[in-house]
């Protein structure tokens, strides 16, 4: 079994590495003048108490796309432990340049979602520790387009699912786009989409003071997570 699995682009490559955790998390790096640059490792498909999805299995098939499998353990709503088996694949897009991630679970039954220190699902880019504080220019010249527009103080548009993301510090941009229409098991029973969930840069201080991008959620509705297939898709 291969410990290492890698996509390259255009000046970034993404790489699944055994992770401590078990599994594979993946590493994002972007070229530089004297070399790549890692800016965040070790992370899951999909976080959350109940997922934290690093594949037990990967392979890199003739389309030259990562596909990979795994399964974990998670909590029915009757209170009994189950099975969640999950299968998907990463590929780079030829036309964008982008990678895409595509996930899809199979619960037989209803998830109960533990929102526990966080709530979920979540789909983040861990990019490590805060910036130092003492100019604290990291919070007056952060370029950040977080989404889906807010209107009011209720809820959320439902415009562009998308985000935009530079770091002054280590002097690289991050895009990221979600798939909400992929994503059909957001709802009252668990996160709504345009209410909760939005696309953008979050600090965060426990265990340790880091920050991250991604999909994200300020609450939640419901703590169900329905049985059947279910697709995370992103880029």
């Amino acid at each position: 079994m291969s410990s290492k699995f890698e996509l390259q682009g255009a000046g970034q490559r993404l790489i699944f590495e055994a992770s401590p955790h078990g599994g594979y998390g993946y590493t994002l790096e972007f070229l530089r003048a004297d070399g790549w640059q890692r800016i965040s490792s070790d992370n899951p498909l999909v976080r959350g108490l109940s997922f934290n999805l690093r594949p037990n299995n990967m392979n890199l098939n003739a389309q030259n796309a990562l596909e990979f499998s795994g399964e974990t353990s998670v909590l029915g709503t009757t209170g009994s432990s189950l099975k969640l088996p999950y299968k998907g694949r990463v590929w780079l897009d030829a036309v964008s340049g982008w990678f895409q991630v595509e996930v899809r679970v199979h619960p037989d039954q209803d998830v109960s979602l533990q929102m526990n220190g966080g709530f979920e699902p979540e789909i983040t880019v861990d990019l490590g520790a805060l910036p130092p504080y003492d100019r604290g220019d990291h919070v007056w010249f952060k370029t950040s387009i977080d989404n889906p527009t807010k209107w009011n103080d209720e809820a959320r548009g439902n415009d562009f699912p998308a985000l935009y993301y530079f770091d002054s510090y280590q002097r690289f941009d991050l895009m990221m786009f979600f798939d909400m229409t992929a994503m059909s098991w957001m709802g009252r029973k668990n996160i709504a989409r345009f209410l909760n969930y939005q696309c953008g840069f979050r600090r965060r201080y426990k265990p340790t003071p880091f920050h991250e991008v991604g999909l994200h959620a300020n609450g939640f509705s419901g703590t169900t997570f329905p049985a059947g297939e279910q697709v995370f898709a992103y880029s």
